[in-house]
């Protein structure tokens, strides 16, 4: 891996026994935070060499903020150090079963913000999950089954062909295949999936395109995406003008899956638009501006997360100021305060029983 313009050797990577800090390269331009932040950016080995979301890392370090970066096959993670590290967040983008996003799950539990956060992740990670959530809560989705292996094919009714076939924890469109009839599985061929599971779906006639909506917070762009389904189908992958009903829908996922920046993929049909995948960090491609959108984000939510943790101690220690006189080391005194605050009335004895003060004639 490359850092800071020199390549650090796999045998040092391995041994490592914290993350790498990226070195400090402030640039003129960007936006100035009032408080610069210290991020660590979870790297999985699929992402080593991809662009995302080490481009969002870099973008950050030359605004002038500490990025570490955490490789999980080669860096020893001390857990018992995880809630003195400081963090203002960690940044993952997961793959699916990956070492790292059970890092980011006990960076959450020691209290640390994660972007984007482990339910929301585990929601959409798992496409068995996704499926059955989404249409729970009202998101248009084809009719799907899960499988535990390919034989089971056979016994899903005719009636909800063609079907769509993909891995429970595929990305990248890999894996997809496409059954016009039950008389295709005889020449039906997957490779090796490792033990996955499958969602079989019902395929919903498209223009033989995606549409993939890219969101970050409240901003949603549309891009038109090659079909891994139709790749007979000549298109230019470029940002769309996007509709109403587009922007309500990737909002929407957004509100009941509790993702901050994400995307999922559409298909519009007769019926509407149909999601048929959310991704939990996307790739963001053709969208205008989007490292320096991306960056400004995660910045926006490690600041009011930074600044919510302040208010909470500063509401802490107004509590202990104001229960002070009535605590005694660290527990509630034995002695309760008379409103005239002589003492002499409703003292407590050494058992406990109240003991009345001399009345007056």
């Amino acid at each position: 891996m490359e850092i800071g313009g020199e390549e650090v050797p796999r045998s040092e990577r391995r041994v490592a026994r914290r993350a790498v800090r990226l070195r400090a390269r402030r640039t003129a331009d960007g936006p100035t935070a009032a408080t610069k932040m210290y991020l660590c950016f979870i790297v999985e080995e699929q992402y080593r060499h991809d662009s995302m979301p080490m481009v969002i890392a870099d973008q950050l370090r030359q605004w002038g903020h500490t990025i570490d970066v955490l490789e999980p096959p080669d860096t020893v993670t001390c857990l018992s150090d995880l809630a003195i590290q400081r963090y203002d967040a960690y940044v993952l983008k997961t793959v699916s079963g990956g070492p790292g996003f059970s890092i980011l799950e006990a960076a959450e539990a020691v209290g640390i913000p994660t972007i984007n956060n482990s339910r929301s992740i585990s929601l959409v990670r798992d496409k068995t999950i996704a499926a059955a959530f989404a249409h729970a809560r009202g998101i248009p989705v084809p009719r799907t089954y899960f499988i535990a292996h390919l034989d089971l094919l056979k016994k899903i009714p005719e009636v909800d062909y063609p079907l769509v076939v993909k891995p429970t924890n595929g990305s990248a469109c890999r894996g997809i295949y496409r059954l016009n009839s039950p008389a295709d599985l005889a020449t039906l061929e997957i490779g090796p999936h490792n033990g996955n599971f499958f969602l079989a779906q019902h395929y919903v006639d498209n223009p033989g395109y995606d549409v993939k909506l890219y969101v970050i917070g409240k901003d949603v762009y549309a891009v038109a995406k090659k079909s891994p389904l139709h790749p007979e189908v000549a298109l230019e992958e470029q940002l769309l003008p996007l509709a109403a009903e587009w922007r309500r829908l990737a909002r929407r996922v957004g509100e009941i899956f509790g993702l901050d920046i994400y995307g999922l993929d559409v298909l519009e049909t007769s019926q509407g638009p149909v999601v048929v995948d959310i991704n939990d960090f996307p790739s963001f491609g053709h969208v205008p501006g989007a490292v320096g959108q991306v960056a400004n984000y995660i910045l926006r939510i490690a600041e009011q997360a930074k600044l919510k943790r302040r208010r909470n101690k500063v509401m802490v220690m107004q509590a202990f100021t104001a229960l002070k006189p009535i605590l005694h080391g660290g527990q509630l005194s034995k002695t309760a305060i008379p409103r005239n605050g002589t003492g002499t009335e409703n003292d407590a004895s050494p058992n406990g029983a109240r003991m009345r003060g001399p009345r007056m004639a």
